[in-house]
Parts: C-alpha cells; sequence; structure tokens
C-alpha cells in the first residue's frame, strides 16, 4: 500500500492554491514547502510529485520579481548581513562564505523581500579550473533523509563560471580579483543556471529513485529556485512511486555536490 501523507497537507495545498491565484507568492511557497516537508516524512511520493509544480510557480513568481530589479548587488561585509535585504539578484562574496547567502536569502524570505542569491569564492589560479569562478549555494540537510550524512549537516553545490566581463585578476583582494564595472543580470541568471545543471548531473544514476529524491530535496534547500531542480524532482518522485522500498541510511551523502 502506498503511503499517505496527513489530510493537513491536502488542506494546506488548497489554501497554496488560493495564494497562488490571488498572486500571494511568499505565502503560496511556505504552504508549499511545509506540505512537502510533510510528505516527505510520509513518503508519499505521489503527493510530494503533485506539490512540485505549484511550489515551482511560486518560486517562479518570486524569481521573476526579484529579476526584475536592475543589476546585480553586491555583498561582501558582514555588516550588510544584519539588515534588511533589498530586492533583486545578490552575489554573496568572500570573506563572506556560501552559508551567509543561505542566511541572506531566509532573511529575505522571512521579510517577503524578492531575492535570488548566489555565492562564489575566490578566483582558481591553478588546475583545471583556473581563471574561473567558484559559485556555491548551501544548504541543510533535513531529518528523515534515506542518506546518511558525513560530519557536517550541510550540503554544498558547487559549479566553476567564467567570470563576468570586466574581471581582472588581483592577488591582494580575498576575491583574488577586482571587478572595473558592474556584473550584468545576464550573466548572474546564466551562473545560477549552471549551479542547478551541476547538481542535477551529480545524480547517482546508480541509486534508486527514492535515494534521488532525497537527495533532489536537499539540494532544493540550497538552490530552491532553480527550476529544472523540481522539474527533476517531480520526475523522481514518480518513479520512486514503482521502485522497492528503501531503508534509511542506504547511502552516504558527499557535503557536496
Amino acid at each position: 500500500m502506498a503511503n499517505k501523507a496527513p489530510r493537513s497537507v491536502d488542506a494546506a495545498m488548497e489554501r497554496a492554491s488560493r495564494a497562488l491565484s490571488e498572486t500571494a507568492y511568499f505565502e503560496a511557497e511556505a504552504l508549499a514547502k511545509g506540505a512537502l516537508t510533510k510528505a516527505r516524512r510520509a513518503r508519499d511520493y505521489a503527493t510530494m510529485a503533485r506539490i512540485a509544480l505549484p511550489l515551482q510557480e511560486a518560486r517562479r513568481q518570486i524569481r521573476l520579481r526579484a529579476c526584475d530589479e536592475p543589476g546585480v548587488r553586491v555583498l561582501d561585509n558582514a555588516t550588510g548581513l544584519r539588515t534588511k535585504p533589498g530586492p533583486g539578484c545578490w552575489l554573496v562574496c568572500p570573506p563572506l562564505l556560501g552559508i551567509d547567502g543561505s542566511r541572506l536569502r531566509a532573511k529575505a524570505a522571512r521579510s517577503r523581500v524578492p531575492v535570488m542569491v548566489l555565492a562564489r569564492e575566490p578566483l582558481v589560479r591553478s588546475g583545471d579550473h583556473a581563471g574561473r569562478w567558484p559559485i556555491v549555494a548551501v544548504g541543510e540537510r533535513r531529518p528523515g533523509s534515506l542518506i546518511r550524512s558525513g560530519p557536517s549537516p550541510l550540503l554544498t553545490l558547487r559549479a566553476y563560471v567564467e567570470p563576468p566581463e570586466g574581471t581582472a585578476p588581483d592577488a591582494s583582494t580575498p576575491t583574488r580579483d577586482r571587478s572595473t564595472r558592474p556584473i550584468e543580470r545576464a550573466w548572474f541568471v546564466a551562473a545560477q543556471e549552471a549551479l542547478g545543471d551541476a547538481a542535477i548531473a551529480s545524480l547517482p544514476a546508480d541509486e534508486p529513485a527514492p535515494v534521488r529524491v532525497d537527495l533532489l530535496l536537499d539540494m532544493l534547500e540550497a538552490l530552491p529556485d532553480h527550476e529544472k531542480l523540481l522539474q527533476r524532482l517531480e520526475q523522481e518522485c514518480h518513479e520512486a512511486l514503482l521502485a522497492p522500498v528503501v531503508e534509511r541510511a542506504r547511502v552516504r551523502a558527499s557535503s557536496e555536490r
């Protein structure tokens, strides 16, 4: 018999649908995310698949509103984390860390401010990715996963991208480079797409669908507004309905994907 999420999930999704129709996107997103968490605990893959689309729509609308703001905002000091963020696309830079990007996003969500957030690490100076920027997103794994995590409860997504135009090496800075012109929004959106695509490419094909579902849910904690991650989650949930039961702690996950 298929697992079934509690009735409160159906009620929450009815409210989420109404919120979507009323363009209350933050309310819809919060309701759908809470319902997804409950469905995950129940291992109700059919309900999880049903939630993915309205959750994707709510997050898309929030993302579009963030992208309506001109340019890219750069945050590179802790003082900025203590103030309410403005709407728009935010790039968190050294000496701040990837987890600071997660804190910024959470703070914006509590204030219902539409943002997209990425973090970068210092310019790579040698090796296969020399001259590129590591773009990262950090999220916290949720309890009840089928995946044994390592010593850290955090999951880091990482992709290497070409820096935006106007970037020059400078070893004296925390980022190992400096920008001579504002970062364009098109570069930011492309970097976000690359990060999510790299996460999807890291999914283990040799593991059963329930394990991939849990990995995707963890990835979405780090990068919640990547549409293809949510689309892949819906697909894997449908596959998980036909998969054998998987015991908890089936695989051990790296802290990075």
